[in-house]
């Protein structure tokens, strides 16, 4: 209730103490999973990543973990584990690997004086090519989800002056995630982190003030997976009952 009236500091210090404190397993499992489900609504998809790979090994049991151990390929390519990006083509994981520089905000590989130049574009352009060149391909499967993560955006460490993708221009970003989406989709209907993509459009239209297309794509992952077997299923549920 606490996390529905926009209270999230204090709902988050109440699930600690829950984990600290209570007797009983089911309910640190279950704040330990909401606990991740706050910090994927706040962007932070490495400490989201952390608290469900807790629950799973504390409370392998519980139904938290199972909706966890169900989605953890997706989980862990939103948070940008390697061992899920690998191709099997070594040029299509050079050109990954490019785009990767580019869209991750770390230039180790190039030169300060092009660090002003437009990332999102630049590293589009090396997933784009790999789509072309490689159809059909898990690597063409890897650059688009690679190119959908550019487009929802980040902020660089050094200030909130250096933003990209939507955290930087919502009009601009936010229908060519959506294009970027649907060719995703058409092109792989069965890919694991499907559901995943389409909550965090449907988040970024929420954390946008859209609510009305937020319940459209919310609505999505819940039509796309009745039986809420995945995690994002899971969380549609709850966005949606809070939308009510």
């Amino acid at each position: 209730m606490q996390e529905e009236h926009g209270l999230r500091e204090d709902a988050k210090r109440t699930l600690i103490e829950v984990i600290l404190e209570s007797k009983y397993a089911s309910q640190r499992a279950s704040a330990l999973y909401l606990l991740g489900a706050i910090a994927l609504e706040e962007g932070d998809l490495v400490i989201a990543k952390k608290r469900w790979e807790q629950v799973r090994k504390d409370y392998p049991e519980s139904s938290e973990a199972k909706k966890v151990a169900q989605q953890e390929e997706a989980i862990a390519l939103l948070a940008g584990v390697s061992q899920y990006r690998s191709a099997a083509n070594p040029l299509a994981n050079l050109y990954l690997r490019f785009g990767d520089q580019w869209s991750q905000g770390r230039a180790t590989i190039l030169a300060p004086e092009f660090d002003d130049l437009p990332k999102v574009e630049a590293a589009a352009e090396w997933y784009d090519l790999v789509v072309r060149e490689f159809p059909n391909s898990d690597a063409a499967r890897i650059a688009m989800e690679s190119k959908m993560l550019t487009l929802l955006g980040w902020q660089d460490e050094s200030g909130s002056s250096h933003r990209h993708g939507l955290a930087y221009d919502y009009q601009k970003y936010m229908p060519q995630l959506i294009v970027a989406f649907e060719e995703y989709v058409g092109t792989f209907p069965e890919a694991s982190a499907r559901h995943a993509f389409r909550f965090l459009i449907g988040q970024a239209f929420y954390n946008a003030l859209d609510f009305e297309q937020a319940k459209i794509w919310f609505q999505g992952v819940m039509e796309s997976d009745p039986s809420q077997r995945s995690l994002f299923g899971h969380l549609a549920r709850l966005r949606l009952l809070q939308l009510k």
